[in-house]
C-alpha cells in the first residue's frame, strides 16, 4: 500500500507553522444536563432526558460556540436556568437583542 505524502503531512503557512481553520463550530445544548453536540448532527432533542436542545442563546441569540457553555458568552444568560423554569425553548417568543444584563432584558426571567 503506498501513501502520498501529501496525506501525511500538516499544512504550513509560509513561515512554516500549521495552519488552523478559523471557521467556527457551532454547537446544540441541554439546558437541563449541559450535554453538547456539534450543530451538524440530526439531534433536536437530548438523547438523556428529552429536553429540546438548544441551537443559541434565547435571550440575545447568540450562537453557541464551546460545547463546555453554561452562559451565553453574549449576555450572560444561564442556560440552566431554562430547565428551573421548566421552559421549552421553541416555543418562547422572541427577545430583545440588548446590551443589558440578562436579569433586567430577557423576558424568560421576568
Amino acid at each position: 500500500m503506498h501513501l502520498s505524502n501529501k496525506t501525511l503531512e500538516p499544512s504550513f503557512s509560509f513561515r512554516g507553522k500549521p495552519t488552523m481553520s478559523l471557521t467556527p463550530t457551532h454547537f446544540l445544548l441541554c439546558p437541563t444536563c449541559s450535554r453538547s453536540v456539534p450543530a451538524s448532527t440530526a439531534e433536536k432533542y437530548c438523547p438523556n432526558d428529552g429536553t429540546k436542545l438548544l441551537e443559541c442563546c434565547p435571550c440575545c441569540e447568540r450562537p453557541i460556540l464551546t460545547p463546555f457553555a453554561r452562559f451565553c458568552a453574549g449576555c450572560g444568560f444561564e442556560f440552566a436556568k431554562l430547565a428551573l423554569l421548566n421552559l421549552n425553548p421553541s416555543s418562547q417568543p422572541t427577545l430583545p437583542n440588548t446590551e443589558s444584563p440578562p436579569e433586567e432584558s430577557c423576558e424568560i426571567l421576568n
